[in-house]
């Protein structure tokens, strides 16, 4: 698994050749589901003593109650949302007939998300650090300009454009999609976003 890590940060593209060959998944979603619950935990300082306090808890006796539900989120959470992108990765090589299995793409995006949640524990953690609004990302353009959290700005995030990186880089070698029509899956989602960030 190490190295399969290494490979993610170094090599994604031998990688991704790899799960097409032999697709993995435990391993990876155990650590999608670390790290997402370590994101989910850090994320409930940010929620208001008043909370707790309006059912008889202090801050830390809240936090330590809201577990279980955090790591059931932490766990359908993630799986429900990489199966959902895998779905519609899956229906895209139906369309272009590149013979790519659910299971072979569920495996690389699946990789891809460990990427994105290690990017939300950190920024999570810097936050807790720094005392910022939880809800921008320390790591774009948006948090240096101190733009409003619905600016485009903040989709030029590292791990963000990482993740797109990766995403393209996938429906290549694992997906089997031709290199101009990968990017431009991948435009086109850039743009949804876009425009999901500019509407009112």
């Amino acid at each position: 698994m190490w190295n399969d890590l290494k490979a993610l940060v170094s090599e994604p593209s031998m990688l991704f050749k790899q799960l097409k060959q032999t697709p993995k998944v435990k391993s990876a979603l155990f650590i999608v589901f670390i790290l997402s619950f370590i994101h989910m935990f850090f994320g409930a300082f940010y929620v208001e003593s008043s909370i707790f306090s309006e059912v008889g808890l202090d801050e830390m006796g809240g936090m330590w109650l809201s577990i279980v539900p955090i790591s059931i989120a932490s766990l359908f959470g993630p799986i429900f949302f990489i199966t959902v992108v895998s779905l519609i990765i899956w229906v895209i090589t139906k369309v272009v007939k590149t013979g790519a299995t659910f299971t072979q793409l569920f495996s690389m995006y699946t990789y891809i998300v460990i990427v994105t949640t290690f990017g939300d524990v950190l920024n999570v953690i810097i936050q807790a650090l720094v005392g910022s609004d939880g809800l921008i990302m320390v790591t774009s353009i948006g948090y240096l300009f101190n733009s409003d959290v619905s600016s485009p700005l903040h989709l030029l995030e590292v791990f963000f454009i990482w993740e797109l990186i990766l995403v393209g880089i996938g429906l290549q070698y694992t997906a089997g999609i031709r290199r101009m029509w990968a990017w431009i899956v991948v435009s086109l989602y850039v743009l949804f976003i876009f425009i999901i960030r500019i509407l009112p």
